[in-house]
């Protein structure tokens, strides 16, 4: 059972004494012409007033105090949902740096050795030109040889025609 019922249970029955009261008014006017209240009645119904009204004072101070200690909560959970969205924001910026980073050495990495294999191949270019060149002046050397020993044969042929 809750504080509410207990309070609409008091407050019937409350009620059902001020009937009974002007019940017993009503009773006595008839039977004396005028309304006299005798001091216990009065002293119960004053009672009962105050009751109700420190009752009514003591629920709305109770709701107030729920609600303010709601409205803090409220503003202490929205701190904190701002506190976690900074950090979360601080780890997502740090993550990305530090992804950015990471994707410059690995550029870096790869410019380094496109420069290695450039010069690798620069390397290669030139011995195969040199190599090249060899064989220009060795097949040029080749073919002098060849004519010389030509005319060689050819002289000594005509020698040797007496």
């Amino acid at each position: 059972m809750s504080k509410y019922d207990a309070v609409s249970r008091k407050e019937h029955n409350m009620k059902i004494i001020k009937n009974m009261y002007q019940d017993e008014v009503a009773t006595a006017k008839e039977q004396r012409g005028g309304v006299r209240m005798d001091d216990g009645t009065k002293m119960i119904l004053e009672r009962m007033d105050k009751d109700s009204r420190e009752r009514e004072a003591r629920y709305h101070n109770d709701a107030k105090e729920r609600e303010s200690r709601y409205k803090a909560e409220m503003i202490e959970q929205d701190k904190r949902w701002r506190d976690e969205m900074k950090e979360r924001e601080e780890r997502i910026l740090n993550a990305i740096k530090e992804g950015s980073e990471r994707t410059e050495k690995k550029i870096t990495a790869i410019e380094d050795e496109v420069k290695q294999i450039k010069s690798d191949v620069s390397s290669s270019v030139q011995h195969t030109q040199q190599l090249v060149t060899a064989n220009k002046w060795g097949s040029i050397g080749t073919i002098a040889a060849i004519v010389a020993l030509s005319i060689t044969v050819i002289i000594a042929m005509i020698q040797l025609k007496p």
